[in-house]
């Protein structure tokens, strides 16, 4: 008989083996039903050698297309699906994640090349090339969030680029980089959306041409817009200041004094405050901090999808009451530039404390306080170095706001910081947890201190608990909530336990709500009888005046693209409670 194919291998039983050896010649049906018997009794051993890659003979009483050999054939295709599933899986946690690119600098250089372009965005890994126009090249050095790469020589004009993940999934920046020959032309502006927008919204509209340059400035009616993202050579995002209605002169000056301006193309519109509809600025990897002197939370900066405008980072606060969100309306003293990912917490005496983040291209390390309705800009004797992805969470025991760790382009931090009100102060731990970011913080109002859970690590992400007594880092748990990054975290006072929400893992976005308690060092899984969707990066906090927890925003990766939230929630003590108003940020 000649052995039935299956897969690579082939099953053949030798003679007096007893497996469907020296059968009679029943109808098909006896055969069948006998076969099957037979395999289920003696196969199985066959089986798993096969598995091991070994030539198992199996007997000669089958015919081809019986009952064992058809059994065997489908269990042996399964086997290679299944296997090929599971290596689909490892792949997929290791690669499969989409990257995004949210800006980089410069963004012209010479046709002979040698420019060095700081690319920064989300979940870049394992890049093995990175295409510039016509010219593929490699990256220099880098990690997840930024990396380099230098320019090689080519023609004149606009390249798109394109950074492609180690499976080939790309993230694609159209019309990004300038190759100019000579000098560095002068910018023009072909269009601007929207084209009208209300006199006195604060809008970030999107200014598109040619030839606009990092550090470029822009003015409506000669009045300079304090948040300025320069997007690529063919795109500059702006926020619009105060004025009076009609037509505006929009001029944009590069730092070489190149200019260009046009009247025609904007104005503004004495329109009603419809205009602010909260789907409008759906966002994530912004951040929620409770004004204990005003009694209300204050949401401020993020990565927002906006009306026309397409993405980007803000600068807008909103305070939230329990019922109705607010637009803080005086935003001239607003933090700038506009910022995501930043360290945004209560701090001593009531108020908001605002410190760092990424914004205009680059890590910040500014010092922000709000209170009842007012910015003001710190000028602290010291403070931490400039970071992004960093978390900070006001200890109301001892007096103190902890801020952790975080990321400064290529490298990761683990250093601790208390802000006293006044000062930044650097704590001497005699351990700390591991240099990570988008962990998760929050206080500890029981025993005092801070709990810090997840984040991403240099060897992954990370399941730990890690707890700060206002002195020194403990490790608390290693158990718990499966690792993860940007998941929600905020002291509940009904429960008297810490809060955890969400997050995402390398493959999956979660929706589990978590409870830490802090005396047994333990977490247990609720089980609400509704929750929030899917989500990492949404805003959290404790609103004290009313025993809630409070969360808001966030996102979750849906095929090739991301979906942004805008609903707003609240956790009682043992459910959530949908409070998404009509307007919100």
């Amino acid at each position: 008989m000649t052995p039935r194919p299956i897969g690579r291998f082939s099953l053949h039983a030798p003679p007096g083996s007893g497996i469907c050896g020296c059968m009679p010649e029943p109808d098909k049906q006896n055969e069948r039903r006998t076969c099957l018997n037979e395999v289920a009794r003696k196969a199985i051993p066959a089986l798993l050698l096969f598995l091991f890659g070994a030539a198992v003979a199996v007997g000669s009483g089958c015919s081809e297309g019986s009952g064992l050999a058809d059994l065997v054939d489908r269990v042996g295709r399964r086997v290679f699906r299944k296997k090929e599933s599971r290596t689909h899986r490892r792949k997929e946690k290791l690669y499969g994640i989409q990257p995004y690119i949210y800006s980089f600098t410069p963004t012209a250089g010479p046709i002979t090349g040698g420019t060095v372009l700081e690319i920064h965005g989300l979940d870049f890994l394992n890049v093995p090339r990175v295409e510039i126009g016509f010219t593929s090249v490699v990256p220099i050095d880098g990690n997840t969030t930024c990396f380099r790469v230098v320019t090689e020589s080519h023609p004149a004009g606009i390249a798109d680029i394109v950074i492609y993940n180690a499976n080939n999934r790309t993230a694609i920046m159209r019309a990004a980089f300038l190759f100019y020959d000579g000098t560095p032309p002068a910018p023009i502006i072909t269009a601007v959306d929207p084209r009208q927008i209300p006199w006195g919204f604060g809008v970030r509209v999107s200014i598109n041409g040619l030839g606009f340059r990092e550090d470029a400035k822009v003015y409506f009616n000669d009045v300079e817009s304090n948040d300025v993202f320069v997007e690529s050579c063919t795109r500059v995002k702006a926020r619009t200041p105060f004025a009076g209605t009609g037509s505006v002169e929009i001029r944009l000056v590069n730092p070489d004094n190149g200019c260009a301006s046009v009247t025609t193309m904007f104005e503004y519109k004495d329109w009603s405050s419809q205009w602010m509809d909260g789907s409008v600025l759906a966002r994530r990897q912004y951040r929620y901090a409770e004004d204990t002197a005003a009694g209300l939370l204050v949401a401020f900066g993020g990565y927002e999808k906006g009306y026309s405008t397409g993405y980007g980072d803000v600068n807008m606060t909103w305070t939230f009451d329990g019922s109705q969100y607010m637009r803080d309306v005086d935003f001239s003293d607003e933090p700038s530039p506009s910022r995501f990912e930043f360290a945004f917490a209560s701090e001593p005496g009531g108020g908001v404390l605002l410190f760092g983040g990424f914004g205009d291209g680059g890590d910040l390390a500014d010092t922000w306080t709000y209170s009842t309705g007012v910015w003001q800009q710190e000028a602290p004797a010291g403070s931490p170095t400039p970071r992004a992805y960093c978390s900070a969470a006001f200890d109301s025991v001892n007096g103190k706001t902890i801020l952790f760790g975080g990321s400064h382009g290529f490298k990761f931090l683990s250093d601790t910081w208390s802000w006293d009100g006044s000062s930044w102060q650097r704590v001497a731990t005699g351990s700390a947890p591991s240099p990570r970011r988008r962990f998760a913080l929050a206080a500890d109002e029981v025993s005092g201190g801070v709990v810090l859970f997840g984040g991403e690590t240099a060897s992954g992400h990370s399941r730990e608990t890690w707890v700060f007594d206002g002195a020194d880092w403990t490790l608390a748990a290693n158990t718990g909530p499966s690792p993860r990054v940007g998941a929600a975290l905020a002291f509940d006072n009904n429960t008297g336990k810490v809060l955890l929400f969400g997050g995402a893992g390398y493959t999956a976005t979660f929706s589990d709500t978590w409870l830490y308690d802090t005396a047994t060092a333990t977490w247990a899984k609720a089980a609400p009888a509704i929750s929030p969707s899917a989500r990492l990066d949404a805003a959290i906090a404790a609103d004290h005046a009313r025993g809630r927890v409070v969360l808001h925003g966030g996102f979750r990766r849906e095929g090739y693209g991301v979906v942004f939230e805008n609903d707003t929630w609240e956790w009682d003590g043992s459910n959530w409670i949908n409070v998404t108003p009509q307007l919100g940020p």
